[in-house]
């Protein structure tokens, strides 16, 4: 008997002992240290600001304060709101570097119809990037999806 290494793949036929439960990574009101703003609100939902360098949702228990977090202390309603317990029952995520606009809802109901609403295109969703140098053009509409390099550093 011994501790597998992380990443390793089990090969078929391998015995397999779980001697630990782990509970899903949820969010962690009680680090939001201050009040969210949001942009808009009402009875179902609610907007606000992800900062740049702020993860959407935790993945692991050391991650810092998130966007989920901020969403759960305002509403603590939203921590039961969306499938993944995660999610906080924001709507959609944003990469950790990118900072925008986090659509939160405050139901499962509400999650739910929203989120069909945004995989059928009838949320809109616009990025505007900041460039290092001047471009060769003044305007310019992009239509394609957003690619990360190898590296995982730039898109």
């Amino acid at each position: 008997e011994h501790v597998a290494k992380a990443g390793r793949l089990v090969k078929a036929g391998e015995l397999v002992t779980v001697t630990m439960s782990v509970e899903p990574v949820r969010p962690r009101p009680d680090l939001a240290r201050e009040p969210l703003m949001p942009l808009y609100e009402d009875e179902s939902l609610f907007v606000f600001a992800k900062r740049r360098g702020e993860p959407s949702v935790r993945l692991r228990l050391e991650d810092g304060v998130t966007a989920a977090d901020r969403a759960v202390a305002h509403c603590a309603a939203c921590e039961f709101a969306s499938a993944d317990p995660r999610d906080g029952g924001l709507v959609q995520r944003l990469d950790t570097w990118t900072s925008g606009l986090i659509l939160a809802a405050k139901s499962a109901e509400v999650w739910k119809a929203l989120r069909a609403l945004l995989f059928e295109g009838e949320i809109e969703k616009s990025y505007l990037a900041l460039c290092e140098r001047v471009p060769g053009w003044k305007e310019r509409e992009v239509d394609e999806p957003l690619a990360q390099t190898a590296d995982r550093k730039t898109m």
